[in-house]
């Protein structure tokens, strides 16, 4: 079957408008976290480096794609994770629809690479690091006691990065 469209990441953060359109992940599955760590893995391997990572577990990080269709014409979204999860942001309207389901279907289809993600999730307030190791994925997540929480919130708040 031959793909719809042609995906590049690119790094103008200021070409994407628009709202969430779907989740990457559907549901809350019995292995969402995995499924968060192999969600990332597979974005690392179709377009690289994110144009952002933070420690930030509600911001975690972000890909701009171009999507090219058939005919030539390009829009774009977001591919990112933040407080919904991974998810896709784009234009409110069909084309940016349509080519949503077609990107989260190539990620899905995708292997994924080795990586390591270490972050914070204030409202737990909890310490996180997931990721993929020999194809395999990990997801570890602990409370943070008074002291490790007032550095998480400097870490996220811009005043030092302490992972």
């Amino acid at each position: 079957m031959k793909q719809k469209y042609v995906f590049k990441a690119i790094s103008d953060l200021n070409k994407v408008n628009g709202s969430l359109i779907c989740n990457i992940i559907e549901g809350f599955p019995e292995d969402y976290e995995e499924q968060i760590a192999y969600t990332y893995g597979k974005l690392r391997t179709l377009f690289g480096e994110p144009v952002y990572e933070t420690c930030n577990c509600e911001d975690e990080y972000a890909y701009c794609i171009a999507a090219t269709d058939d005919n030539g014409d390009t829009l774009y979204l977001l591919a990112y994770s933040g407080a919904s999860g991974p998810a896709i942001i784009g234009e409110q309207d069909e084309a940016s629809k349509n080519a949503s389901i077609e990107l989260v279907k190539y990620i899905k289809a995708a292997e994924a690479s080795d990586f390591e993600w270490k972050g914070y999730y204030l409202d737990g307030p909890t310490k996180l690091a997931y990721g993929i190791k020999t194809g395999e994925p990990f997801y570890d997540e602990v409370e943070l006691d008074e002291s490790e929480f007032a550095d998480a919130c400097k870490a996220i708040m811009g005043n030092g990065d302490i992972l």
